[in-house]
C-alpha cells in the first residue's frame, strides 16, 4: 500500500513541477502560453500522452463498474507505477522539468502541492472512502470492496487530470498578490535610482542581439568603471527593479539594463524604473510579432527606450536596420553600421573560425580590433558598445584593449569540439530570422566541411511565420549539405523554401534519440560542422560533447 501512495505522490508532484515549469518559461503570461498552445509542440507539452491516457481511463471508468473491476484497478496501478518510474528516471538523468525556485514559483508549486497533499491525506485517513462514495451513489448503488477502490481510483484520476488547470488557477490567484509585491519592489527601485544622480544608466533593446550587446558592453566598461548589469533572462520591469535593488551598489558608476517586451508599454515601464541616459537599439524585425500584433507595434515598443531618454540623452541606433534608419528622434542620435560610413563603422572585416578582425572608425579616429567571438553580426553589436563606452568616458584605445577580454557567450554562436573532430555551433539561446541567417552565413568559414543544420523553427512570428521560415530555408539550402527539421509546426514553409534542396538530405525528426543517432552517423565520415538553432537541442549537444570527451 505504501508503494502505491509513493507512486501516486511522485506522479502528482512531477506533473505540478512540469506545468509550473512551462508557466515560468512563458513568464506566467497568458498571451505567450496561448500562442505556444497554437503549436503542435505546445499542444503536446500541455496535453501529453500521459494526460491523454489519464483522460481515457476516466472515460472508460463506467464500463468497468459492471464488467471487471480488477482489470481496471490493474490498469490504474500500471499507469501510476510507470509514471513513478518515469519520474525516477528523469531525476537520475537530471531531465526532470521544474521551475527555478523564486518566491512566485514557490508560492505556485506550494499552493497546488498543498491541495494535492490535502486530498491524498483525506484518502489515507478515510480509507473506506465513504464520503466520496456517497457522491457516486447514483452509479454505485451497491457498495462493496471493489467499488471502494474504484471510487478512489476515479477521484485520483480526476484530480490528476486537473493539475494543469489547478496550476493555471494558481497563476490567476497569484496575480493580485504578485501585483502588490511588484508595485512595492518597483517603488523601492525607483527611489534608489533617484538617490544616485551620478549613476550612468544604459538601456539596451531590440528584436535581437540584446543579450550579446549587454554582455560585450559590460566586459568593456568593467575594465574602467564599477559596472552592474541585469542578469540572464531578466529584461522586464519587475526583473529590472529587483536587479536595481540587488546589483546596483552605492559605489556603482554604470548600470546596464537589458529591456525586453511582448507588448507596447513594457519597455516604457522598465525605463520609468531605471531612467536610462543612453539607449541602444540593436535592430527590429518580426520577432514576437504574434504577441505584438503588427510590425508597427514592434517599432513603437522598441522606440519607447529612446523616447524615454532625457533631453541631454544619447540614442545609439543600428543604421543597417531599415526601421531604425527611418526613426526620427529629438535627442542626440549616433548611428553605427557595417555598410555605410556613419559615426561608427567597421571596415577591413575578416571572419575567422575563432575570432573577428576588423577596423573600427569612430568619428575621426580608427583602430584595428581583434575579438574572440564569431559571426559578422556580432561586429554590429560591438559597434553599438563602442559608441556607448565612448559616451561614458572611454577612449577608443581603452575600448580596443577591453575588447580583448570578451569571450563567446553560452549558447550564442559558440563553437565546441564534437565527435570525430567535428565542430558544433551552439546558437540555441534564442532564435530570430535575422540571427539564424547570420549564423548560417558564419558556417561558410568552414570551407571544406560538411555542413549540417539542426532547426526546430521559430515561435511567436505570427503572420510573418511563413515568409520568415521560407527566407531562413533558402539561406540554409545555399549553405548546408544536410538539414534536420526537429519540430513539425513549420515543416510546410521550410520545405517551400527548400524546393531545390535534395530531398534525401532533408531529415524531419522530432525524437531526440533518433536525431542524435542520425547525426552521429553523418559525423562518422568527413569533417563536419553542425549548427544548432533555437532551444531544445541541449541533450543532443551534450551527448555529442560527451562522446568527444570519451574518444
Amino acid at each position: 500500500m505504501a508503494l502505491i501512495f509513493i507512486a501516486i505522490f511522485l506522479k502528482f508532484s512531477r506533473d505540478i513541477l512540469y506545468y509550473s515549469y512551462y508557466w515560468q518559461l512563458k513568464e506566467y503570461r497568458f498571451d505567450r502560453v496561448l500562442d505556444f498552445l497554437h503549436t503542435k509542440k505546445g499542444l503536446k507539452t500541455f496535453f501529453s500522452l500521459s494526460f491523454l491516457i489519464n483522460f481515457i481511463l476516466i472515460l472508460i471508468f463506467p464500463l468497468f463498474i459492471f464488467i471487471d473491476k480488477d482489470i481496471y484497478i490493474y490498469l490504474l496501478l500500471l499507469f501510476f507505477f510507470v509514471g513513478a518510474l518515469k519520474v525516477l528516471l528523469e531525476l537520475v538523468t537530471k531531465r526532470l522539468k521544474k521551475p527555478i525556485f523564486t518566491l512566485k514559483s514557490i508560492l505556485l508549486v506550494g499552493g497546488v502541492f498543498a491541495v494535492e497533499v490535502s486530498i491524498l491525506t483525506i484518502f489515507i485517513i478515510y480509507n473506506d472512502f465513504s464520503y466520496f462514495l456517497n457522491l457516486l451513489s447514483p452509479i454505485l448503488p451497491s457498495i462493496g470492496k471493489g467499488e471502494h477502490i474504484m471510487a478512489s481510483a476515479f477521484y485520483l484520476l480526476v484530480l490528476l487530470i486537473f493539475i494543469p488547470f489547478l496550476v493555471t488557477l494558481g497563476v490567476v490567484i497569484l496575480k493580485p498578490v504578485t501585483f502588490l509585491m511588484k508595485k512595492r519592489i518597483i517603488n523601492k527601485a525607483k527611489a534608489k535610482i533617484a538617490s544616485m544622480p551620478d549613476l550612468k544608466v544604459i538601456g539596451i533593446t531590440g528584436s535581437y542581439g540584446k543579450t550579446s550587446t549587454k554582455e560585450f558592453l559590460y566586459t568593456i566598461l568593467n575594465q574602467k568603471f564599477k559596472t552592474a548589469k541585469t542578469g540572464e533572462h531578466i529584461n522586464v520591469d519587475i526583473g529590472v527593479a529587483q536587479e536595481v535593488l540587488t546589483k546596483v551598489k552605492k559605489d556603482s558608476e554604470v548600470f546596464i539594463v537589458e529591456m525586453g517586451a511582448y507588448k507596447i508599454g513594457e519597455i516604457k515601464s522598465s525605463c520609468d524604473i531605471a531612467k536610462p541616459q543612453i539607449g541602444i537599439i540593436t535592430g527590429i524585425n518580426q520577432q514576437h510579432l504574434s504577441l505584438f500584433g503588427s510590425q508597427e507595434n514592434i517599432i513603437k515598443a522598441k522606440s519607447e527606450l529612446v523616447k524615454a531618454l532625457p533631453g541631454d540623452g544619447t540614442a545609439i541606433l543600428n543604421f543597417d536596420n531599415k526601421f531604425l534608419a527611418e526613426l526620427k528622434l529629438k535627442v542626440k542620435t549616433l548611428y553605427y553600421s557595417l555598410k555605410k560610413e556613419k559615426y561608427c563603422y567597421a571596415s577591413e572585416i575578416k571572419i575567422l573560425p575563432d575570432k573577428l578582425k576588423f577596423r573600427v572608425h569612430l568619428g575621426k579616429e580608427a583602430e584595428d580590433f581583434s575579438v574572440n567571438i564569431q559571426g559578422k553580426h556580432n561586429i554590429s553589436n560591438l559597434l553599438g558598445c563602442v559608441i556607448a563606452a565612448h559616451e561614458v568616458g572611454m577612449s577608443l584605445t581603452e575600448i580596443n584593449k577591453a575588447c580583448r577580454q570578451i569571450k563567446p557567450l553560452e549558447k550564442t554562436l559558440r563553437t565546441l569540439k564534437g565527435v570525430n573532430d567535428s565542430v558544433l555551433i551552439d546558437d540555441s539561446y534564442n532564435a530570430n530570422p535575422d540571427g539564424v541567417i547570420e549564423a548560417l552565413k558564419f558556417m561558410n568559414v568552414y570551407e571544406d566541411y560538411k555542413k549540417i543544420f539542426v532547426f526546430p523553427g521559430i515561435l511567436e512570428l505570427g503572420k510573418a511565420t511563413k515568409e520568415a521560415h521560407i527566407r531562413v530555408a533558402k539561406k540554409a539550402a545555399e549553405v548546408c549539405d544536410y538539414i534536420f527539421i526537429t519540430a513539425t509546426d513549420f515543416v510546410k514553409p521550410i520545405k517551400e523554401g527548400l524546393s531545390d534542396f535534395p530531398e534525401e538530405n532533408l531529415i524531419i525528426e522530432t525524437d531526440q534519440e533518433k536525431i542524435l543517432k542520425k547525426l552521429k552517423k553523418l559525423l562518422e565520415k568527413d569533417k563536419s560542422v553542425v549548427l544548432f538553432e533555437s532551444r531544445g537541442a541541449e541533450k543532443v549537444i551534450s551527448s555529442l560533447k560527451k562522446d568527444e570527451a570519451n574518444n
